[in-house]
């Protein structure tokens, strides 16, 4: 367990899934295969390769299964045994290049053994002769990124080589095997991870080569509507654009084709949270931690980078979960997941791993649990590496500052903010959570926490000008699912404005909440919604008294009436009862006379 600080935090009670939603996979251990083999359920992924050996055959197909589900420490050693059984498989050595290349989500994949570099050259050197075609234009030379990294330059002009050479292999080969138009797209992916599609809010538009790829990845699937490399990659393309409900029926198919991988059960709530479908997003989820936890009986703990896909899989239930409003699911999961996470993992990869240590606390935040926060404990002191904990000590400083803001403790909340500010100071630069930097992830909360106060201390407006400024470093971050920040500050900034009331206040919050579900990526989530229905029913009102045309008044029931269907239904889901988009908001300090701000003066009215 690598969190002290988590395991003293008591979790709620017994787990019970609040979703009505069947799941749409039970996860359970499957018979072995005959060499007694675990894990018989990685899809239907079969191709024919040139080896005599049908033990060679089988793991080649595994490995390569287990590669496209990302998990590329079990689709190596899958590739090892294929080599056992054949020395000279020219594909068992093509494997382990592969998976030992950097891919989509790791650009410093492990390094081959010189051994590997050596045997691999010696095969590339029969690969010519070789009578297979298929063997001949699938050549070692073409297909497998190099391993060498020497600089960032170096490593964007053997990107493009190898996309190229794949390039050449998917105009001969792409419309006869499937498998050249899924290493073709994965190689024209790694071009540029996460960055797919123009930065939000112009993600409508492609960037250069993702037209290309949709091409691909399109006539690919068309030929093979199941191969789990093609439906993996299509929902990474999908997720970043302006229209991810396009991905939908394909990330669909992720959720059964594949259950012992469990990266591959997870994919689809990239899609669901952007297309308000919260319950299944949590559903797919906890789908993956089971079934992460049946390769964790066999196989151990991940040792390498799959650590941080199965710390993902509780991360975004944990994010699921508080979207949807459910306090004890959200907590478990936070809870769990640092529990999981082992010592010795997290002190050699603290710059990957810590900042999933101080998750409880964002839940804690988010459903107002301001006591259990104050008796929240520090992490444990590392006397080999004092910064090891530094980014869960800012969280605990900025989750503390808040919490005493809203309890009106100003003097104290202002001790906690100098705190918070020395320990950001300290976060190495190289410190991350994915696609983000901890500093910059933990600015957000910094803009928060100042808020929070200022609002507290009667400077009304400068604090929602804070809280403006936490929405700008917030829409920001680099992309990333779950988001970089776990609780969108436009849910504060609404709650704060609706707390000082008046016209403009509320017409302001109104705004502040539709960007959050429609220009923002948060669609139908209880919190915006529930700001959204207040900002309306007092619109209603006013539009009664000031004498508005019938057609408006119309207009404005029957969009009301709507967000409280759809509030109803998600009520039936969460687990506490969410009244205000944020639990900062709780009847505090009233100022008689606000400045009011001009429509002219907001870009969001």
């Amino acid at each position: 367990m690598a969190s002290g600080c988590c395991a003293q935090v008591p979790p709620p009670g017994p787990y019970t899934n609040p979703y009505a939603l069947p799941s749409v996979l039970t996860i359970a251990a499957a018979a072995p295969a005959e060499d007694g083999y675990p894990f018989t359920r990685l899809g239907p992924y079969t191709r024919h390769v040139l080896t005599s050996s049908r033990e060679a055959k089988k793991w080649f197909d595994r490995g390569v299964a287990w590669s496209y589900g990302f998990n590329h420490e079990e689709a190596r050693a899958c590739f090892e045994k294929a080599l056992q059984a054949d020395p000279d498989f020219v594909m068992g050595w093509w494997g382990v290049a592969w998976v030992t290349s950097p891919n989509y989500v790791s650009v410093t994949a492990l390094i081959m053994s010189i051994r590997n570099q050596q045997q691999l050259a010696v095969v590339s050197e029969q690969l010519d002769l070789a009578e297979s075609m298929y063997v001949r234009h699938f050549s070692v030379s073409a297909v497998w990124p190099p391993a060498t990294r020497s600089s960032e330059a170096g490593k964007k002009a053997l990107d493009l080589q190898y996309k190229q050479s794949m390039e050449k292999v998917y105009a001969e080969w792409g419309q006869k095997d499937v498998e050249a138009g899924a290493l073709y797209a994965e190689a024209i992916m790694q071009l540029r991870p996460w960055s797919l599609w123009a930065k939000f809010p112009n993600n409508h538009l492609m960037e250069e080569g993702t037209e290309e790829l949709i091409a691909v990845l399109d006539a690919s699937l068309a030929l093979s509507p199941h191969h789990i490399g093609l439906v993996h990659f299509y929902v990474h393309v999908y997720e970043m654009s302006s229209h991810p409900e396009k991905c939908l029926p394909v990330a669909d198919v992720l959720r059964w084709i594949a259950p012992d991988c469990s990266h591959l059960l997870h994919m689809p709530s990239h899609i669901d949270v952007q297309t308000a479908r919260y319950g299944l997003s949590l559903q797919a989820n906890l789908d993956a931690i089971e079934s992460g936890k049946l390769w964790e009986k066999y196989e151990g703990v991940p040792k390498g980078f799959y650590i941080l896909y199965r710390a993902h899989d509780w991360h975004f239930a944990v994010y699921s979960a508080m979207m949807a409003g459910n306090y004890e699911v959200a907590m478990r999961c936070a809870v769990e997941m640092c529990e999981r996470i082992p010592d010795a993992m997290l002190k050699k990869f603290p710059d990957f791993i810590e900042s999933f240590v101080g998750m409880p606390l964002h839940v804690l935040v988010r459903f107002g649990k301001w006591s259990e926060i104050l008796a929240y404990p520090p992490p444990p002191a590392d006397p080999a590496d004092p910064l090891l904990y530094i980014g869960t000590i800012c969280t605990l400083h900025y989750s503390r500052g808040v919490g005493l803001a809203v309890l009106g403790r100003i003097e104290e909340a202002l001790r906690e903010m100098q705190l918070y500010k020395e320990a950001w100071e300290k976060v190495p630069t190289t410190r991350t959570r994915h696609t983000n930097t901890v500093r910059d992830i933990m600015a957000v909360g910094g803009k928060i926490l100042e808020g929070e106060i200022e609002y507290r201390r009667g400077n009304v407006n400068r604090g929602f000008d804070l809280l403006q400024e936490a929405i700008g470093l917030s829409d920001n971050l680099a992309y990333d699912e779950p988001p970089g920040y776990m609780q969108p500050p436009r849910h504060a900034l609404g709650a704060l404005l609706l707390d000082q009331g008046g016209l403009e206040n509320v017409l302001r919050a109104e705004s502040v909440y539709r960007e959050d579900m429609l220009w923002t990526k948060n669609p139908g989530n209880i919190w915006a919604l529930t700001g959204l229905e207040e900002c309306l029913s007092f619109r209603l009102k006013w539009y009664n008294e000031s004498g508005r045309a019938q057609g408006e008044l119309n207009d404005l029931e029957k969009e009301l009436e709507y967000v409280r269907g759809r509030l109803a239904d998600l009520r039936k889901d969460a687990d506490v009862d969410v009244k205000v988009s944020c639990y900062c908001r709780v009847g505090g300090v009233k100022v008689d006379k606000v400045k009011v701000l001009k429509r002219d003066q907001r870009a969001i009215l």
